[in-house]
């Protein structure tokens, strides 16, 4: 076991994650430039041991070290695999470890959208809904104002009320249209 791999255990029995996370990512960079699978397991060993014991974000830190070593393995493995002509066959598919659920992005996660899939008509319906936020914004803004002052407002106040409800629309127009063009662009990936 490579220097910094022993440096990385010690760290791990005596429960300095952090830094021990922090020495496996280096590890794992010079492994990966070199080309060395065999480390890349010594330390996937190793950041899953530390995703088990630790918590909080050393854990956070050390499942997504774990993702990132499998990714390098994968890719390394691709390369072999190309190589001598073989086909290729995904190392870490037969058994996913625990950590990977909270690890590994779902493919769902980019799609983001308020109503559901990217259609078109999704699109309406969420301009429609943002659109819907001004009036009722507006409502309550007025009736909040009437109830602090006992009175409704000069035209002034009334503009200015309707101006922060056009703003909260506005937001929420931008929010679904550019969450309908993210969803549409991962949907034709």
């Amino acid at each position: 076991m490579p220097g910094e791999l022993l440096d990385a255990k010690e760290l791990i029995d005596r429960r300095e994650y952090r830094v021990a996370v922090r020495r496996l990512e280096q590890a794992r960079s010079k492994a990966f430039a070199e080309e060395n699978t065999d480390q890349l397991r010594q330390l996937l060993d190793l950041a899953e041991n530390i995703y088990e014991q630790a918590q909080g974000k050393p854990r956070e830190a050390a499942g997504r070290l774990v993702y990132s070593v499998q990714q390098n393995i994968r890719l390394l493995s691709r390369r072999t695999a190309l190589a001598a002509g073989e086909a290729w066959a995904d190392p870490f598919e037969p058994e996913k470890g625990h950590w990977a659920e909270a690890t590994a992005p779902s493919p769902d996660s980019a799609l983001s959208f308020p109503l559901g899939k990217p259609s078109f008509l999704g699109l309406i319906a969420s301009v429609l809904l943002s659109l819907a936020v001004l009036p009722v914004c507006f409502g309550v803004l007025i009736l909040f104002y009437a109830l602090a002052h006992g009175k409704s407002g000069s035209d002034r106040t009334v503009y200015e009320l309707l101006g922060i409800a056009v703003v909260a629309s506005a937001a929420a127009l931008i929010y679904c249209v550019m969450s309908w063009v993210k969803a549409r662009r991962v949907e034709k990936d």
